[in-house]
């Protein structure tokens, strides 16, 4: 989904699905809980240690272009988004049930 959303122009949207795509998978086997009201920040902190170094930092680059697209409007490059969606097959895919 997240390279259809990048194909029909929604980058900041396909941003948005790596990112709950990437969170769920860790919920879903238990990596970490998460609680209302979690910032960025502290998805990023429950998941410190607990993935592989690669996973994390793949997860860190799809939160701060996240937070660079929402919150200060810097969308990263199509092509910089579909390296992120290669990154979330990688290290995310197998995770989800």
């Amino acid at each position: 989904r997240a390279r259809a959303a990048v194909a029909a122009g929604a980058r900041v949207e396909a941003l948005g699905l790596l990112y709950a795509g990437a969170l769920h998978a860790c919920v879903d086997r238990g990596v970490i809980e998460l609680h209302p009201g979690d910032t960025e920040a502290d998805c990023l902190r429950r998941v410190g240690g607990r993935l592989p170094r690669e996973a994390e930092h793949t997860l860190r680059d799809v939160v701060r272009a996240w937070q660079a697209a929402a919150y200060a409007r810097r969308v990263p490059t199509a092509d910089e988004v579909l390296a992120m969606c290669d990154a979330y097959v990688r290290h995310f895919e197998g995770l989800a049930a």
